[in-house]
């Protein structure tokens, strides 16, 4: 969990505040590979002909859109689900530094 320190004007004690908690999406493949949500769709043709939004993912942490809340990170997880373009279903995971 991130932490910042806060100074109290008259004593000058330090308190460490905490941030509000991160989030980012992330779905795991049969084969076991993890990839994460890069905060973007691009819509491809099916093979019914029909348009369809596919997520752009990345297999590093490092390069997944982060959240800056829950509310956010839940409504587009629950997007992210209701496409179902494979059987793996998107999580929402804290991040941590």
């Amino acid at each position: 969990m991130n932490t910042a320190l806060a100074f109290e004007p008259a004593g000058g004690v330090a308190a460490p505040l905490s941030q509000p908690e991160q989030f980012r999406l992330v779905k795991t493949s049969k084969q076991g590979v993890r990839y994460y949500f890069m905060g973007k769709r691009d819509p491809v043709e099916a093979q019914s002909g029909d348009c369809v939004l596919v997520a752009q993912t990345r297999p590093f942490a490092g390069d997944a859109c982060v959240f800056l809340n829950e509310a956010e990170a839940r409504t587009a997880m629950r997007a992210l689900n209701s496409s179902r373009i494979s059987d793996a279903f998107w999580e929402m995971e804290p991040v941590h530094d």
